[in-house]
């Protein structure tokens, strides 16, 4: 997809899944047109929404606009197998991502793209703001990645980087295999996972909110359970990573196992479920064992999800 753009404009694909946005999708995009350095180009991909999505960006595909938009569509495959059809089809040497719910800040890419050339990183991420209805709060991204002088066990441990505030090597993702389609959730902390365990990779995470996340009503009582067992097929996956990165892996192995094991007993609470709760609690100690059990000395056994894709327009 290649196009024509003004000499301020960044060597950038920007990847945008969507699926039933017609109420956000056009917030998303202008604040990419609002951007000080604006993408190459703008790539949304519809995940086969019924509502008015593919008409609203198809207005923005004939628009004279300082960057090229492009629309595909496809089947409901859901967010992950969406954000691969758009690495495959962009041109640029760099790809960030934004959420059709989500809005960035008119500095996000000038300041992700001046950070990357200071740090000579592959992948940067910075703070957030969270929408939720009339109440914003700052989410401090950077301060669990300066917590140690390794960031990657912090990063396993409390996943810190947010999708919509990644601008990453499009030859790095490619290399690491793209997203995972399987996982139910989670398929961007697995990702950034993957990305940011390679050798000689370099990340940063730096603290400026120049994403606005917003807050959607998503979190029903069965979608808690698809977020426990995503997280923990993520953490028995990624577990041999982390002998590169602490001298106690099975340790941070079990303290991963336990922020899932309260973080889904919380949800399931909070939902008045106090079985499921209860059943969350129960789990660590299996967890345990397991951990105790692992091979630490195989390599992590992740497949090339982008082989086989297509894109197209």
């Amino acid at each position: 997809m290649s196009s024509e753009h003004s000499e301020s404009s960044g060597d950038v694909s920007v990847i945008i899944p969507a699926y039933q946005a017609e109420s956000t999708i056009a917030r998303a995009l202008d604040s990419v047109l609002a951007q000080t350095v604006l993408p190459a180009e703008v790539i949304v991909i519809d995940d086969g929404s019924r509502d008015r999505t593919r008409e609203i960006v198809n207005a923005y595909v004939r628009r004279e606009t300082p960057c090229a938009f492009h629309l595909i569509e496809q089947k409901n495959l859901g967010a992950g197998a969406a954000r691969n059809r758009g690495l495959l089809a962009s041109d640029s040497r760099l790809v960030a991502f934004l959420d059709a719910d989500d809005e960035w800040l008119p500095e996000k890419l000038s300041r992700s793209l001046a950070t990357m050339k200071t740090f000579s990183a592959d992948l940067v991420s910075h703070d957030y703001l969270r929408a939720d209805g009339e109440n914003s709060s700052y989410i401090e991204c950077a301060r669990n990645f300066n917590r140690r002088p390794d960031p990657f066990v912090d990063y396993f441990l409390r996943g810190y980087i947010a999708t919509s505030t990644v601008v990453a090597s499009r030859q790095l993702l490619l290399d690491a295999g793209g997203f995972d389609p399987s996982l139910r959730a989670g398929q961007d902390y697995e990702l950034w996972l993957a990305a940011i365990s390679r050798p000689d990779m370099r990340y940063h995470v730096f603290a400026e909110a120049l994403t606005r996340y917003h807050v959607t009503p998503n979190s029903i009582t069965s979608q808690v359970e698809q977020r426990r067992r995503a997280a923990v097929r993520i953490l028995y996956r990624h577990l041999p990573a982390l002998r590169g990165h602490s001298r106690f892996p099975r340790s941070v192995g079990i303290m991963r196992a336990a922020i899932i094991c309260l973080q889904a007993a919380q949800a399931y609470r909070s939902a008045g479920n106090s079985v499921g709760s209860f059943r969350a609690i129960f789990r660590l100690p299996i967890h345990v064992v397991l951990i105790m059990a692992s091979a630490m000395n195989v390599a992590v056994d992740r497949p090339d999800f982008l082989t086989g894709e297509e894109a197209t327009e």
